[in-house]
């Protein structure tokens, strides 16, 4: 068997690995190790699986497996600091970062020797010629081809390699380069925890800060001619669209373009010729995103033609500076991206392509043949799709997860955020090592009886349920059909039995006895504030125009029944067999048993799609952000502060005998840029 990595050939059944001219004959166990990889591209394999496949059962060390890894980058030259070809996958194993493309079973000439060694001299004398004058006619036939079609080839994506913008001690991210790339924005966090835009002159090396320091700066934007920025500024009551005049390396003060709804605009990209910024807003938090125009002359403001925000809305803008070709991403279901091209002159648009999955930025391919964007959540790849056929690419496979393109304007390279996030669960305020690996664990949910810990981790290269006993060593995992969910709830049933989960592609319910997936429930949008109404029926919120809807699902006859419009959102308990509830309306204003609830002492009712309050035996339990402690809320509406730690987020879980939270322990982000073979 034969495979093509990048600009290497590998003859499996040789050991053999040749690029041009250079050949390398592997160890034994480097070559078995490249074959399983092969076998097994773009895939995070664990070193328990390299065991079992590669090393046939047999017990090894992890530094035996460490020295034939480095051996095989060794003969990949695969020796940089970031790694292009055998990637390491943080607490899982390797992932070969490369597309593998399986050959045919004829060898090429460089690869084997046309003749048969075998054969009397004679007879391999009249079997050679032929054979090398049509090799020498069809080399001289690609070569004039090559020669007269090399000027309209688009870039050649193989043998990518990428290297970091900027070396600084803090994170960035959301970097822009301006078409002259002379200079580089990008937004880094001050003293104060607020991230605000720096612009690096990359002929002096000064980077300057230029947004205000009492808010974040996100998402900049480049004038054609460099002489302009553009980018969103939240502030602690503002939400505006700033603009920045850059003249020989001064910078002006911020401009206020655009006051905006609270922290609900983005993707702002400015139309030189119309003299226009394009940009998306909301209304408010979950209602679909719309794209609007707004002029730089007159400052009128409206709304574009679009399709029809649904769900996410219409999100995502980019243009293509030559062209001045604007693309959109759309959502036309949960975990879908559909991309546009929007004629702003003539009010119209129409379907590109539609992507597998969802993505959150997108840009034109410099041919503009294809879309370029990160791969599937949790997007460790960057990714081409081709818009005629819909067939993808992977570009580059990154140990740490991508988002934040733009282009480099050299007609070849990206630039991207890199970044990898750790969220760790404490249980009783303690750092749980069961519970906790180097990458993102989260959303700990303590069963009602209070024996289990069910929690999501990407300890196996993406999110996947896992189960703890609590007070144990015992840790259990339950997988999905698809791997590509991003989780928002956890929920257990009242007798424990089962757990639903809300996710971006729908709602799935947990068998904890079978350890398996009972049911999976598709919907038309992204669902709010899930949980058990009953025993056998399940409630969620849905945004609609007016606002939110709660609705009740049964279980056994899968029938869909609205509540009262005044209930945007439901928590349900359920008591010596009796069923509890708490109704949210509009305004998050809570009700029990009739009574009001005091919500002041509470901080926010929903983030991220959940009601960040618990109903459990009789109390609702909240958080205090001045307190940094869990609440809990009697009938009367007595407040007792129950559990303290140095930061509570806005998810957590308590039982009984428990309480678990989780916190962020590290965030590591940085600017990299692309450096694909120009051809040369």
């Amino acid at each position: 068997m034969r495979w093509k990595l990048g600009s290497f050939y590998f003859n499996a059944n040789s050991n053999v690995l040749n690029k041009q001219e250079q050949e390398v004959l592997l160890e034994p166990k480097v070559a078995d190790l490249l074959r399983y990889l092969c076998q097994n591209p773009q895939r995070a394999i664990s070193r328990d699986e390299l065991i079992e496949h590669v090393w046939l059962g047999h017990v090894v060390s992890d530094s035996a497996i460490n020295r034939i890894v480095v051996k095989l980058r060794k003969a990949l030259e695969d020796n940089g600091k970031i790694k292009r070809f055998v990637v390491t996958v943080p607490k899982v194993g390797y992932k070969l970062a490369v597309a593998a493309e399986l050959l045919s079973a004829q060898p090429k000439p460089e690869e084997e020797s046309l003749v048969d060694k075998n054969m009397p001299e004679r007879e391999q004398s009249k079997n050679v010629k032929l054979p090398y004058v049509i090799v020498c006619l069809l080399s001289a036939f690609v070569f004039l081809l090559f020669i007269t079609q090399r000027a309209e080839e688009p870039p050649t994506y193989s043998d990518a390699k990428v290297s970091p913008l900027l070396r600084l001690s803090t994170t960035q991210s959301q970097g822009a380069m301006s078409t002259d790339q002379r200079y580089l924005a990008f937004s880094a966090p001050n003293s104060l925890g607020n991230h605000q835009l720096h612009i690096q002159d990359n002929h002096n090396n000064l980077t300057h800060v230029v947004s205000p320091d009492d808010g974040n700066a996100h998402m900049p934007y480049w004038s054609d001619d460099g002489r302009h920025i553009f980018y969103a500024f939240y502030g602690k009551q503002d939400c505006e669209i700033h603009q920045l005049d850059i003249f020989e390396s001064e910078v002006s003060k911020p401009k206020v373009i655009y006051q905006c709804a609270d922290r609900q605009v983005r993707s702002v990209i400015h139309l030189p010729e119309e003299q226009k910024l394009l940009f998306v807003e909301r209304v408010e938090a979950y209602a679909p995103w719309q794209v609007f125009s707004i002029s730089l002359n007159s400052m009128t403001k409206r709304k574009v033609a679009q399709p029809i925000p649904i769900g996410k809305g219409n999100y995502y803008l980019d243009r293509d500076r030559k062209t001045n070709r604007i693309l959109l991403l759309h959502e036309p279901t949960p975990s879908i991206s559909q991309v546009f091209e929007m004629n702003i002159a003539d009010s119209t648009y129409h379907s590109l392509v539609k992507l597998p999955y969802k993505v959150n930025s997108a840009l034109w391919a410099y041919d503009l043949n294809s879309i370029v964007h990160p791969g599937e959540h949790p997007s460790f790849d960057l990714v081409a799709t081709e818009i005629t056929t819909g067939q993808q690419q992977v570009l580059y496979s990154d140990s740490r997860r991508i988002r934040d393109l733009n282009r480099i304007n050299n007609g070849r390279d990206y630039l991207f955020t890199s970044y990898i996030l750790n969220r760790d669960i404490q249980l009783d305020g303690e750092i749980s090592v069961l519970s906790n690996s180097s990458v993102m664990d989260y959303l700990p949910a303590i069963s009602n009886d209070g024996k289990l810990l069910a929690f999501i981790s990407k300890r196996s290269g993406y999110s996947k349920l896992w189960l703890q006993q609590i007070g144990t060593n015992q840790l259990r995992s339950i997988e999905l059909l698809d791997r590509g969910r991003l989780f928002y709830q956890l929920s257990w049933s009242f007798d424990d039995k089962r757990l639903l989960a809300n996710t971006d592609k729908g709602i799935v319910i947990y068998d904890i006895e079978q350890l398996g997936v009972h049911k999976v429930i598709d919907l038309a949008n992204t669902v709010a504030a899930v949980g058990w109404y009953s025993d056998e029926q399940i409630h969620y919120s849905e945004w609609q125009m007016q606002g939110w809807q709660a609705n009740i699902l049964d279980l056994n006859t899968s029938q869909h029944l609205p509540m009262d419009k005044t209930s945007a959102f439901v928590l349900a308990n359920k008591i010596e067999g009796k069923m509890q509830y708490v109704y949210f309306d509009q305004n998050f204003a809570a009700k029990w048993q009739g009574n009001s609830v005091e919500i002041s002492v509470c901080a926010d009712v929903l983030r991220r799609y959940r009601v960040s309050w618990q109903f459990h035996n009789n109390l609702i339990y909240c958080r205090n952000t001045e307190k940094n402690a869990i609440l809990a809320i009697d009938v009367e509406g007595r407040v007792t502060s129950m559990y303290h730690a140095d930061y509570i987020p806005h998810h957590f879980s308590v039982s009984d005998e428990h309480w678990a939270t989780w916190h962020i322990s590290s965030y590591v982000s940085d600017l990299i840029r692309t450096n694909f073979n120009d051809g040369s």
